[in-house]
């Protein structure tokens, strides 16, 4: 059988599988729906139960004159992890109705609905409810920076001049711009930024400065202070990496464009963005992430409260740490499992072969890729690409023959392996990489990736 045989036989009954996968109704009741949401709600009410601190003092005393500094800024983070999976469970539930009627055509999909240029609508919908959940996301990656860093400096005092460090930093940022903006400084405001930097002085000067991540290493609280007095968020950012685990490194990795400005894309002004059609998926996606950084919050909470897990919760607190409990699709942003000589696609049209692997000093991974098929812009035909970059994996370059005898002779429907034993693991390879190519080139291998195949490259880029 020759290779033109094999492609024609095999694009033919991959397509004709492909147009046959019939549509699902979704069958989940509401709360095996919501279970990814509800498990943080449970161990972070429990947590919540189990701290000194109680709501009515959470509510009415600042937290740096609480007498537990610790418990207060774990109850303070708990409670956030709280609120973003009841918003999740809110949204859960719209994502399922909105399913059923797009695929079903129940009555709120009817044409009628859609006044304002339906397409525009949805595409602003869905990115409205994507933007919350990325800011909830950010302040979430900066909470879980913090409470690693604090997992080596946990005593009390260092909460405490935390806390009070942060309250005269705000308060010296709000009487500057009200000196600026409206003319005078309150003196209610001065005041209380004298008692906060004595406070800070006395505390500063009795702990390690060196385990004192959270403020600006130049500063000395003295009459010459300055406003620059905390950390910047880059640089817990970069200590938390060092000592991260596993899963936290996953959870902490996506980023849009830059190594830490991640999700706080989502809160600025930007004008890049119009291009990008938000769909239901990212939606998903979304709010899927967000119950995974939870459990790696809460984990370090407890670590730090030294409070012991519950007995069944105990297996998930623990999986957080290996990444055991992050979805495929956050993992794919930080890590894929791919090797050289692999074909890989960016965008459902484009095949791309890997080259060369490299791991920063961070423990994340890039790939050297080389364009084989229609390169977004047609000068680079080889670049290095983080995960989040890369699609699908089309053909591995290891256990080429396995993959032939379990996928491509049930489609040729060929019976025996003689065939197959007769060729060099060499010859197989190529002639998968053949038919992946020549898919590529007549259009056909976006069929396995949907109507609008995922991409996170500026299509500005791309050339009519």
């Amino acid at each position: 059988m020759n290779i033109s045989k094999i492609i024609f036989i095999c694009k033919k009954q991959l397509i004709k599988l492909i147009e046959r996968i019939p549509v699902q109704r979704n069958t989940q009741t509401d709360d095996e729906r919501n279970l990814p949401f509800l498990i943080p709600l449970e161990i972070g009410g429990h947590l919540l139960r189990n701290l000194s601190v109680t709501e009515d003092s959470f509510r009415s005393i600042a937290g740096y004159s609480q007498r537990d500094a610790k418990s207060y800024y774990l109850y303070l983070i708990v409670s956030e992890v709280v609120s973003s999976c009841m918003s999740c469970i809110r949204v859960a539930g719209w994502i399922a109705e909105s399913e059923e009627e797009t695929k079903f055509g129940y009555p709120k999909a009817n044409p009628g609905n859609e006044t304002i240029s339906g397409r525009r609508v949805h595409h602003l919908f869905h990115r409205s409810i994507v933007d919350e959940f990325e800011i909830r996301f950010r302040k979430l990656q900066e909470y879980l920076c913090n409470l690693i860093c604090f997992s080596e400096a946990a005593d009390q005092k260092y909460f405490k001049l935390f806390l009070t460090a942060e309250a005269l930093s705000d308060i010296r940022y709000a009487n500057q711009d009200i000196t600026e903006f409206f003319g005078k400084s309150m003196g209610n405001f001065n005041f209380q930024s004298k008692e906060l930097l004595t406070r800070c002085k006395a505390l500063a000067d009795d702990l390690d400065r060196d385990k004192c991540w959270f403020l600006n290493s130049s500063i000395t609280f003295d009459s010459n202070l300055g406003l620059n007095i905390m950390s910047s968020i880059k640089q817990r950012y970069k200590k938390a990496l060092s000592i991260a685990t596993s899963g936290e490194k996953i959870v902490l990795g996506p980023t849009y464009k830059v190594g830490y400005g991640g999700s706080s894309k989502s809160a600025h002004a930007l004008a890049e963005e119009h291009f990008k059609d938000f769909t239901v998926e990212d939606v998903k996606h979304a709010i899927n992430k967000i119950p995974v950084i939870c459990i790696n919050v809460l984990s370090r909470a407890f670590e730090i409260a030294d409070i012991e897990y519950p007995q069944k919760f105990k297996q998930i607190l623990d999986s957080a740490r290996s990444g055991g409990s992050a979805t495929k699709e956050l993992k794919d942003m930080t890590q894929r499992d791919l090797e050289i000589g692999d074909l890989a696609t960016t965008d459902g049209s484009d095949v791309a072969e890997i080259l060369e692997v490299y791991i920063s000093s961070y423990g994340y991974t890039s790939y050297r890729v080389r364009y084989l098929i229609n390169p977004k812009i047609e000068e680079i035909i080889e670049e290095w690409l983080p995960p989040r970059y890369i699609g699908a994996c089309l053909l591995r370059s290891q256990g080429v023959r396995d993959f032939f005898i379990q996928n491509v002779i049930p489609l040729l429907k060929i019976k025996g392996t003689d065939w197959i034993e007769k060729q060099t693991d060499e010859a197989l390879y190529n002639y998968a990489k053949d038919t992946i190519l020549r898919m590529a080139q007549e259009g056909h291998l976006k069929l396995f990736f949907g109507d609008k195949p995922k991409s996170n490259f500026n299509y500005r880029f791309q050339k009519d």
